[in-house]
């Protein structure tokens, strides 16, 4: 403990050099202004005595702006307004010169007791302040990651899905690159600048092994739709470096699950709209069908007629025998029965056409709503997006 004395008085300066030097350690000075510098940077304890005026107790009180050391002030009588104003003027403790040699010892070992024990308290205090700080600091990330997830709900567009990942990973102080497969393409996306090829490269060299790479500062970590390179992990603060370890995880995988979604949606969508152009030509194919179908049948039929009439008027005045004119009518009917029968088929056959494209009218009305569908709830999601933008930076925790 460092304990400054300012006196003249032989017998004070030398009890304090009786005492126990490995535990105080004193340094003298004949006045206040010697012992200046010393009192803002090397004392524990200050001791004073008569030497010291009330004047310069006032000024050296002024002078560092009531910031002085433990004082101990040692007086030769108890006069009542004299002590009280020296405490008025910081005085910790007042104590009659003739009784220092049995108790000035004993108050500074009970300063050094209630000293300590504030240095341990200050050493508790500074451990529970950055454990509340590095407790509210993760519930900050935590709450950024939560806010990202919510806000990527209502995002069908890498671009800005880029833009809303990087914002967080900004709060977490991180300089990232990502890489977002869709579409069997690649896409990249950088927090600061433009990507160089040697970080496209490295992502891609890294796609597809393990989850995490790690190679000082620099940590790329992998998932099936997306891969981040972080360029400034802080490795050298060990807890925010492991908040951050695993909060990326959190985060990049809420990504690529948006980012299946999105993949599984513009499959559908596009399967709708090429299921809708093949029923399409389906229709139009059978609509053809049915109508040369029935146009053949009709020629057909009519052909039989004339042919039916022709015989019927010409066979009397050929001369041919009876037996033969009938059996060549008998021919031509059954011929007119089956024609009549290839009409009642050729009905069927238009029936079962109309069905068919009634069908496929009806699947794809379907197919249209469910588009009509999406595209207006994509719409007003984005609407939702844009009312609720300028709140994009703020993060509600409960």
């Amino acid at each position: 403990m460092r304990i400054s004395v300012v006196s003249n008085n032989n017998n004070l300066i030398n009890l304090t050099r009786s005492l126990d030097q490995d535990i105080y350690h004193f340094s003298y000075f004949d006045n206040l202004t010697l012992a200046g510098f010393s009192l803002v940077s090397a004392t524990d304890v200050l001791i004073l005595d008569r030497d010291v005026d009330i004047f310069s107790l006032e000024e050296l009180h002024r002078s560092l702006d009531g910031e002085l050391p433990y004082l101990i002030y040692l007086g030769e009588q108890n006069d009542a307004i004299e002590i009280s104003r020296l405490y008025q003027l910081g005085v910790d403790d007042y104590l009659l010169l003739s009784d220092a040699e049995y108790l000035l010892e004993k108050k500074l070992s009970a300063f050094q007791r209630t000293w300590k024990r504030l240095q341990q308290l200050t050493i508790d205090y500074e451990f529970a302040h950055k454990t509340a700080m590095d407790a509210m600091t993760g519930n900050s990330e935590l709450g950024q990651i939560m806010h990202f997830v919510e806000q990527s709900n209502n995002i069908h567009d890498c671009q800005l899905l880029a833009d809303k990942f990087f914002q967080t990973t900004s709060a977490l102080g991180l300089n990232c690159v990502l890489l977002i497969e869709m579409s069997e393409q690649n896409h990249f996306f950088s927090s600061s600048e433009q990507v160089k090829p040697l970080e496209e490269q490295l992502l891609l060299a890294a796609k597809n092994a393990q989850r995490f790479h790690d190679f000082g500062v620099r940590t790329v970590i992998n998932y099936p739709n997306a891969s981040l390179l972080i360029k400034n992990m802080p490795i050298a603060e060990i807890n925010r470096y492991g908040r951050i370890k695993d909060a990326l995880p959190t985060l990049l995988s809420s990504l690529d699950a948006k980012l299946g979604a999105l993949a599984a949606e513009t499959m559908i969508r596009n399967q709708a709209v090429e299921l809708g152009g093949a029923f399409d030509v389906v229709k139009a194919s059978f609509m053809h069908l049915n109508a040369v179908m029935s146009e053949k049948i009709k020629s057909g039929n009519q052909t039989m007629s004339v042919v039916l009439n022709d015989l019927t008027h010409n066979l009397p005045g050929m001369g041919l025998e009876e037996d033969q004119e009938e059996y060549i009518l008998g021919k031509v009917d059954n011929v007119m029965e089956d024609s009549s029968e290839l009409i009642l088929a050729e009905r069927e056959m238009s029936q079962i056409f109309d069905s068919i494209r009634d069908n496929l009218h009806g699947l794809v009305d379907k197919q249209n709503r469910m588009l009509e569908f999406m595209i207006r709830d994509k719409r007003v999601e984005e609407e939702d997006q844009q009312v609720d933008s300028s709140g994009d930076n703020m993060v509600e925790l409960f």
